[in-house]
């Protein structure tokens, strides 16, 4: 969803440890985790998880 500043709130995984935010993707291509202004795990990248799938196997098939 886009808001008025040309933001799309996602839903974003941290890279490092795994742990999903509801984040903002910016028009410059960074994400921010929603509540968090210093990112994850000092800065680690974050993924944006899709809508038509998901990342990685469950746990249950590993």
């Amino acid at each position: 969803m886009k808001d008025g500043n040309n933001q799309q709130k996602v839903a974003a995984i941290c890279d490092s440890c795994g742990t999903v935010y509801a984040a903002i993707e910016r028009t410059s291509g960074s994400i921010q985790p929603i509540g968090n202004p210093n990112g994850c795990c000092d800065g680690a990248g974050m993924t944006i998880l899709s809508d038509t799938g998901t990342v990685g196997k469950p746990e249950s098939e590993s």
